[in-house]
């Protein structure tokens, strides 16, 4: 197996316990095993999500900080080395926001999987039409009902 792409939702429904999700426990435990790589936005998008799960009384301070001393034992190491043109680009015509668009181009660039507990019509803020067409330049299949893997094959292109 290779490292996987860890998408924030994954990272924050395993972190925050309260939230069933397969696709998150498959995705780290394979981050356990293997490595996680993320977007170098991804520290700013934890943080910011784990302040407002503390403000909406979800989690503790504590557990706040508990999260962040976990993440740091994580094999999951920062990709610094987007390709803007090509990020911008996903970003526009699959009407994606600029961090999905990281992930996906993080993903595409490596070759490797994305773990991401949404369904892609929830990450293409263009609704289904978008993601479909996200889905068939990718020539990746959708998630199946467990919310397994979106497999990026390596050298696909947009």
């Amino acid at each position: 197996m290779k490292p996987v792409i860890v998408d924030n939702s994954v990272f924050l429904a395993w972190c925050l316990g309260d939230e069933e999700e397969p696709a998150a426990t498959s995705a780290m435990e394979q981050v356990a095993e293997y490595g996680g790589i993320v977007p170098r936005t991804w520290w700013y998008e934890l943080r910011n999500a784990l302040l407002m799960n503390e403000r909406r009384s979800r989690i503790t301070q504590q557990q706040v900080s508990d999260t962040l001393a976990d993440s740091l034992e994580m094999e999951i190491s920062i990709d610094e080395a987007h390709e803007e043109s090509l990020l911008l680009d996903l970003a526009r015509r699959v009407n994606l926001s600029v961090y999905d668009a990281a992930c996906l181009e993080t993903a595409l660039r490596r070759g490797l999987p994305l773990g991401d507990t949404r369904p892609p019509s929830a990450r293409c803020s263009g609704g289904a039409r978008n993601c479909a067409l996200a889905q068939s330049r990718l020539n990746a299949p959708e998630p199946d009902a467990r919310g397994q893997w979106l497999a990026i094959p390596p050298g696909t292109s947009l």
